[in-house]
């Protein structure tokens, strides 16, 4: 073979390589495919390494030559990718062998990391599917109506109505008894608030330390300033630097944010900081509503007392009870259930939850207790540091209790008499030969957490952990990335350079 081939031969072979690794790196037409099989396929434009084994190990089984068994929840995978993207489209295929117990899968992508938030989205939703057979279903893409009675002949009726006229829709006027929600926050724009807004609980300083991240619902009247008044400490168990970032919401919109830094850092390891944070947000002009507080912080934070706020303060999800002088602890929920954790074996106790008994008897292990007796229910607690979550709301009195929240089609969800609607964004997933079924859910990318290079995912089957029976065989996922072309990337620069 002469030089001069050898040469061109070489120089071939290396624009090759220099193409492959520019298309792998910039992504240039904006759309790129990730694909783990189980058992595993060779797949080399699949992107072998680029997703990640399911874990943690103890909640699912991968052994050669088989599908991955998940037995616990959640799991989670991670993604790497060479660039950022807006959107992913995560397709599973699975076989399905749960119990009623468990009739709900999702998937999702983090979003905050400070509070491990997910943005999840279902794969399968079994009571949409099969447990209102009676029931008269209208469908217009993804967003679903069951009606108990065949009332709305059309989709778009029943949404006009939702927004315009909402006391028309439920014979008694009260949506939240007779309206059913899943998976709907694409639709928030129809939905009413539904609690009383002229009768506002007034607020009394909340004196029971919490720990980390939590989010409370409060309402104002118009033309008032939201005022705040928090005592915090920094129990400065690490080094690392820990911020508190404290949001004011209406709806979904941020109208408020302020950001505590941490001036101490590394220099305060094992020096507990106390500090104060006044708030002031200018003078509302609109009409008396309802409001999300956040108090976005680590474990290392503990809120010591909220001294100040312009109504009563509801948690919302979640509370981490901590250093509480004065025992027992009493707090209010409407909700069915309650998930109790502790990672402080001191804390072991019996527990009450709406006059009934309960046993947390150990540590570092999640245990769910439920009661379907109506109205609202008093929890409590022998021992703090123990981690309450529902899907409701937590309140400290009874008084200032009220919960602006629709019912959700969930796993804990009862059908009563006054449940006359169900509105869902949702689509039934694909059923594939050997009794493998393949669902797709669509994510927003641009505010996900990405550390790395890597995307973090979640698929969850609430409860599954709890029931300790059935499990979900994973055979592929499949995850399509998209966003800007290299383009897109040129024309914007362009345009920067203009302006």
């Amino acid at each position: 073979m002469s030089s001069k081939r050898l040469r061109l031969i070489l120089l071939i072979f290396w624009l090759i390589l220099a193409g492959l690794i520019v298309w792998l790196k910039v992504v240039p037409l904006g759309h790129v495919t990730y694909i783990k099989s189980y058992p595993a396929k060779f797949n080399i434009l699949g992107g072998k390494g680029f997703i990640d084994n399911l874990t943690p190990v103890d909640r699912v089984s991968i052994y050669p030559g088989q599908q991955a068994v998940i037995t616990g929840d959640p799991v989670y995978f991670s993604v790497f990718t060479p660039r950022t993207f807006s959107e992913a489209k995560v397709t599973v295929t699975y076989q399905d062998n749960l119990s009623i117990a468990t009739p709900i899968i999702e998937a999702g992508v983090l979003v905050d990391n400070v509070i491990w938030r997910y943005q999840l989205a279902p794969l399968e939703n079994k009571l949409l599917d099969t447990g209102f057979k009676d029931w008269y279903k209208i469908q217009s893409g993804s967003t679903l109506l069951l009606q108990k009675n065949n009332n709305f002949t059309k989709l778009a009726d029943f949404l006009d109505n939702l927004k315009a006229k909402p006391a028309t829709i439920c014979k008694d006027g009260n949506l939240k008894t007779c309206l059913v929600l899943y998976n709907t926050e694409s639709l928030n724009s129809y939905l009413p608030v539904t609690n009383n807004l002229e009768k506002i609980p007034d607020f009394k300083a909340i004196n029971i330390p919490l720990q980390g991240a939590h989010q409370f619902y409060f309402l104002a009247k118009a033309d008032q300033a939201l005022k705040f008044d928090f005592d915090f400490a920094d129990l400065n168990l690490d080094k690392k630097s820990d911020p508190v970032v404290i949001s004011v919401y209406k709806g979904n919109d941020k109208i408020y944010s302020t950001t505590i830094l941490d001036n101490f850092g590394g220099d305060g390891l094992g020096q507990v900081r106390n500090f104060s944070v006044p708030l002031v947000y200018p003078t509302l002009s609109s009409s008396t509503d309802l409001y999300k507080l956040e108090i976005k912080a680590g474990e290392d934070i503990v809120i010591k007392k909220i001294n100040k706020a312009p109504s009563a303060l509801n948690v919302i999800s979640k509370l981490h009870p901590v250093t509480v002088t004065d025992l027992p602890l009493s707090f209010w929920t409407d909700s069915s259930f309650i998930k109790v954790t502790t990672n402080n074996p001191a804390s072991v106790q019996t527990l009450s939850f709406g006059s009934k008994s309960f046993l947390l008897t150990a540590a570092y292990q999640q245990f769910e207790f439920s009661n379907n007796t109506k109205g609202l229910k008093e929890v409590i607690l022998n021992h703090d540091d123990v981690i309450l979550e529902t899907d409701g709301i937590f309140s400290f009195s009874p008084t200032s209790f009220f919960n602006p929240e629709f019912k959700k089609l969930d796993q804990h969800f009862v059908l009563s008499d006054d449940a006359q609607y169900i509105l869902a964004n949702y689509e039934t997933p694909k059923n594939l030969t050997g009794n493998l079924k393949q669902a797709l859910v669509t994510l927003n990318t641009q505010a996900a957490y990405r550390e790395n290079g890597k995307y973090s995912f979640m698929i969850s089957v609430p409860g599954l952990s709890l029931v300790k029976s059935g499990n979900m065989t994973i055979s592929e996922i499949k995850v399509e990335f998209s966003g800007r072309t290299l383009w897109d990337k040129i024309k914007d620069k362009m345009l920067s350079y203009v302006n």
